[in-house]
């Protein structure tokens, strides 16, 4: 076996549940696009390190600006969590956000722009990193 066919394969599944989610959600584009990226976060779940989460939600920067929906993100799953856990629309700080991940059904011109102009929005998010401060000595 070698590494090349192992991906092809895998690519090869992923394409046949896409296009199971095509047939079968063919007259509603919105659960169509969710189910494809639930397809996309199982791939990442079960190939990226542990140490990195995967999930969907709002972005929260330092001076409270929100970014736009994020179809997926990957944060520091070691020391973060999202505030407001519990809810289906997470909202994470932008701090603990590695990657922002739009999951596109079509490729097209606006589709891409949008895609670019809400990367380009996360990218811009104030973030505040800051280190635990000394503790006084006893």
């Amino acid at each position: 076996m070698s590494v090349d066919f192992y991906f092809k394969e895998i690519a090869a599944e992923i394409k046949r549940e896409s296009d199971r989610v095509k047939f079968g959600y063919s007259t509603h584009a919105l659960s169509s696009g969710e189910n494809r990226e639930d397809i996309v976060r199982d791939f990442l779940r079960n190939y990226i390190p542990k140490a990195f989460g995967v999930a969907t939600g709002l972005i929260l920067s330092s001076d409270g600006e929100f970014s736009n929906q994020a179809d997926l993100v990957i944060f520091d799953q070691l020391y973060n969590n999202p505030l407001y856990p519990n809810s289906t629309n997470k909202l994470w700080l932008a701090e603990s956000i590695y990657s922002l991940i739009e999951v596109k059904t079509h490729l097209n011109p606006n589709s891409l722009s949008d895609s670019i102009e809400k990367c380009k929005k996360f990218k811009k998010i104030k973030r505040k990193y800051s280190t635990t401060p000394n503790l006084p000595n006893n």
